[in-house]
């Protein structure tokens, strides 16, 4: 299976690399890209093939799974 395409919208960069450590920790094989601000979200998001959105925190947020 190809990795995930994860699209983690998320302005603090300690929430950002602990996320992708339990990503890692999990086994799971994914490629997060991180997006700070609107226009990145919007370019991000705009990339075919994302499985996963993430808006730290989800219940605050945005989180889809895609696959």
């Amino acid at each position: 299976m190809p990795p995930l395409q994860v699209v983690h919208l998320e302005s603090s960069a300690a929430d950002a690399a602990a996320i992708r450590e339990e990503l890692e920790r999990s086994g799971l094989e994914c490629t997060v890209t991180r997006a700070l601000t609107e226009e990145e979200s919007t370019a991000a998001l705009a990339q075919p093939g994302i499985d996963l959105i993430w808006r730290s925190p989800p219940s605050l947020g945005l989180m889809e799974c895609r696959r």
